[in-house]
């Protein structure tokens, strides 16, 4: 089964993560993480009485622009999260392991605009024993190269929250520029919150913002 649009193909991606009983483990790789995500994140956990060492988060380190460290508060008091510091993370994919073994996977990170708005590809299957073995070394690699988000970590966002409004100021002028382009001008309050860097696709956020600099910081 293939997701890309609520309204064209009468699937709604939330139901299928939350319509699933007696989930047992969760994995989770995501660029982008938001509020909806958190609140999607704790009905789930809610739900199927979840531990918190049996839901595992991975995320990019510019997982997001809005209040990061506020966001990373809240998730750590329930599910183990990690962050790719070293290297691009840019996976979406979902795995909810129980009676059945659910994996969702393609475009849609865990914001309201991967699971409603915009326009995503994804896969939703149940997958048996051979495919999850292959889908756990994936996040076995994940568990390895990335660092356990603690105090200091939380901290490391804090202290940059004001660098990284400034950073989305400019993004949100540029993306009205860009969407000035069609007759019918978009306007910025018609725009979701969920700020994927427009400037990461051509190559210069490591220029203007320093989500870089922890992993500096730790060696």
């Amino acid at each position: 089964m293939y997701y890309w649009s609520e309204d064209d193909c009468n699937i709604n991606l939330e139901e299928e993560l939350t319509s699933m009983n007696n989930v047992s483990e969760l994995y989770i790789g995501i660029a982008f993480f938001s509020s909806e995500g958190l609140r999607i994140l704790k009905n789930i956990a809610k739900k199927n009485k979840l531990k918190k060492e049996n839901v595992h988060i991975y995320m990019s380190d510019e997982f997001s622009q809005n209040k990061p460290h506020e966001l990373l508060e809240e998730v750590c008091k329930i599910a183990k999260v990690k962050i790719f510091f070293h290297r691009m993370f840019h996976a979406k994919v979902y795995l909810l392991k129980g009676d059945t073994t659910k994996l969702i996977y393609g475009s849609s990170n865990f914001t309201a605009g991967g699971f409603y708005k915009n326009i995503e590809f994804d896969s939703i299957q149940e997958i048996g024993k051979k495919n999850l073995n292959e889908i756990e070394d994936f996040f076995k690699y994940c568990e390895l190269h990335s660092t356990t988000v603690t105090d200091d970590v939380i901290q490391h966002y804090k202290e940059m929250y004001n660098e990284i409004k400034e950073l989305k100021k400019i993004q949100e002028k540029l993306r009205k520029k860009i969407k000035g382009y069609h007759k019918n001008k978009v306007q910025m309050s018609d725009i979701h919150n969920d700020v994927y860097p427009i400037i990461e696709r051509k190559g210069l956020l490591s220029s203007i913002i320093q989500f870089m600099g922890y992993r500096h910081k730790k060696k």
